[in-house]
């Protein structure tokens, strides 16, 4: 199947910025916002770089281009926006789920090409990667589902099956929410090497700092840190 056919499908990377993650995020359990900024571009830069490799068109649409009250609205409206460029199915990623290949997305575009949706369910009850035909796209609907919650894989599912919606599945991954979450994916095998690599430098890093700020406890700054989850967490 040629993908690469123009106005067929395409991805889109819906995410905030590294910075508005990092003050959303605490990747390190230290409330450092320097790391947590670091760590959250690296992520972002890694699914891009997954998305492109696919060779389809992949859209990058950041805080600055998003518009709308809710992550539902937003969300809607970003595929409203692909669409309209003529492409019929789209098929959005957030840049949380690291674990995610690029051999992942090409199954899902596969899958979205025989059916109307496709999902790929997190462990934690959400969802990573939600594709759609434009067709099966209702957006006063899209905009109420559960987002950031641990129904939305269950109730995209309920949807689809009441609405008569054919929908294909791809393996179950973990997102990044909290720091336990990326602890747990370093210690796995399925993140690449070079990325591991990044990741455990940044966090030696800052946990030697940390270290050296404890022998000298003026030298230590408190940081402001909101812990919520939130997008680009579907």
């Amino acid at each position: 199947m040629d993908f690469r056919h123009p106005g067929h499908m395409a991805f889109v990377l819906f995410t905030r910025t590294r910075e508005e993650e990092a003050r959303a995020k605490d990747f390190s359990a230290t409330h450092s916002l320097r790391t947590n900024s670091l760590i959250a571009g690296h992520l972002i830069g890694h699914a891009e770089r997954t998305a492109r490799n696919t060779g389809l068109p992949c859209f990058v649409i950041s805080s600055a281009q998003q518009h709308g009250n809710s992550f539902g609205e937003k969300l809607a409206h970003a595929f409203e926006d692909i669409y309209s460029l003529g492409y019929t199915q789209v098929i959005a990623i957030g840049n949380d789920c690291p674990t995610l290949t690029t051999n992942d997305l090409l199954k899902a575009a596969t899958a979205l090409d025989e059916h109307g949706a496709v999902m790929g369910p997190a462990n934690d009850g959400g969802v990573y990667l939600i594709g759609l035909h434009r067709k099966h796209f209702d957006r006063l609907y899209f905009e109420k589902l559960p987002w950031s919650s641990d129904n939305l894989f269950v109730s995209l599912t309920e949807y689809f099956s009441v609405n008569g919606i054919s929908f294909a599945t791809s393996r179950a991954l973990s997102d990044i929410d909290y720091p336990t979450a990326l602890q747990q994916v370093l210690k796995g095998t399925q993140l690449s090497t070079s990325l591991r690599f990044i990741l455990i430098s940044l966090l030696a890093g800052l946990y030697a700092v940390i270290n050296k700020d404890q022998t000298n406890p003026t030298l230590s700054q408190p940081r402001m840190y909101v812990g919520l989850r939130a997008p680009p967490v579907f």
